[in-house]
């Protein structure tokens, strides 16, 4: 969401010292209620381990059930549709060009697997092409073009999937440490665990070159890139919670900003101002505005035991201990105009004046908008520097708008209706 500011010049203006004694110095802290809905869930799973969305169709993984694939046109009453089941554990799935890449297990312990099955007829998904010969489990799996970078408890590979029908190994991928996640985005980012997170130049497919390494301060369970905000990765980290990286300089990544989360996270999506985490107490949503200090705005515990999580058109998808459950969710808004405290329906120099006057015991401003922040009253249209809080630290911003004709922000978490 852009943020909307409103310009405000002022004919007259108040000295600093004067208003020195109506500034409150102690902020109080608190999250914020916003509309996070249930829209509905699909409750025929086992252990799910992955939720990959693609058009109308939410792609399943299990450890006992194998793939399942769900109809999601009607998201408060999500069908299953069809499934493929692999001898064992599946872990991980990509979706490409109407096929599907699974990593799994097989029968005897420890081996793993890899399949590609033809989900072009989500009815009736049926295998093309197979790799049996892991001596480990198949646990990650990214298809990018014509090869897949897959990892298994035992390395990691690249596979040659140009022929679905015969995929082959197409060489050893040596990232610093076991991966935990892979993205695309120009280069591949891999989710080494206490290796950090590790960038690589896939020009050529076959020979990755690492190009940068976040370092082991970033113990990084897996990541996710905003198309909104290039130049950041949105890292899982398993000590932290949520840790942003800026890799504009994909060779000297550098730790931004960082959340910590209530439980651990397992899984990271993230769009436009928000970040959305699976993690062991649920479905946790991260204002990401300012990237140097994210905030929990809000959670579901309907969600508990969240392993893996996808973002698409508006809905967030959590694979979640029996089920999948489908969210939506959506920033509360209110009806006012940023620096109109006095309600006149613009913003002058009389509510300067009113908020003066609120703040030494006068009528508070008209509008409230106590729906946005646990703390209560909130005067939004008066929190004029956009920290979610109306103080006197918005009295001496208004007067530095006045003087150097800057303009007034909102709350990220609570703006304006007509945004």
């Amino acid at each position: 969401m852009k943020e909307r500011k409103t310009m405000l010049r002022l004919n007259s203006f108040y000295s600093a010292a004067s208003l020195a004694a109506i500034i409150l110095l102690f902020v109080p802290t608190f999250t914020f209620a916003q509309h996070l809905d249930l829209m509905g869930s699909y409750d025929s799973l086992s252990s799910p381990s992955n939720v990959y969305v693609e058009g109308s169709y939410a792609y399943v993984t299990d450890y006992a059930h194998g793939m399942s694939i769900v109809n999601i046109s009607n998201r408060h009453l999500p069908l299953f549709v069809g499934a493929y089941n692999t001898p064992y554990y599946e872990y991980d799935i990509s979706i490409q060009n109407g096929l599907a890449y699974i990593g799994s297990g097989l029968s005897e312990p420890y081996l793993g697997a890899f399949y590609i099955v033809n989900v072009a007829n989500p009815t009736a998904p049926s295998l093309l092409g197979s790799l049996t010969s892991f001596n480990w489990e198949l646990t990650r799996v990214e298809a990018i073009g014509n090869y897949a970078y897959i990892e298994t408890y035992g390395g990691s590979y690249i596979i040659n999937i140009q022929n679905p029908a015969a995929p082959v190994i197409a060489g050893p991928f040596n990232p610093p440490g076991y991966v935990l996640d892979f993205r695309y985005d120009s280069l591949l980012y891999a989710a080494c665990g206490a290796a950090g997170l590790s960038i690589y130049d896939i020009t050529d497919p076959v020979n990755p070159q690492q190009v940068g390494n976040s370092g082991a301060a970033v113990l990084s369970a897996a990541v996710s890139l905003n198309d909104s905000l290039p130049g950041y990765a949105f890292v899982a980290d398993f000590n932290i919670g949520l840790v942003i990286i800026n890799v504009s300089n994909p060779s000297e990544p550098f730790l931004v900003g960082e959340v910590e989360l209530p439980s651990r996270i397992w899984d990271i999506e993230e769009s436009k101002s928000y970040a959305y985490a699976a993690t062991d107490s649920g479905l946790v949503i991260i204002d990401i505005t300012n990237l140097e200090s994210p905030q929990i705005v809000a959670s579901a515990t309907e969600a508990r035991g969240a392993k893996s999580i996808d973002y698409k058109d508006g809905f967030i998808y959590v694979a979640c201990q029996q089920s999948m459950k489908i969210f939506r969710f959506a920033p509360v808004t209110c009806n006012y105009v940023p620096g109109d405290i006095n309600g006149s329906g613009n913003a002058s120099g009389l509510d300067l004046t009113y908020a003066v006057r609120y703040f030494k015991g006068g009528v508070p401003p008209p509008i409230r908008c106590d729906m946005c922040p646990q703390h209560i009253p909130f005067y939004a249209a008066g929190d004029v520097n956009g920290s979610c809080f109306f103080n006197g630290m918005d009295i001496m911003y208004f007067i530095r708008c006045s003087r150097e004709g800057l303009e007034f922000r909102y709350c990220p978490s609570c703006p304006p209706d007509s945004i």
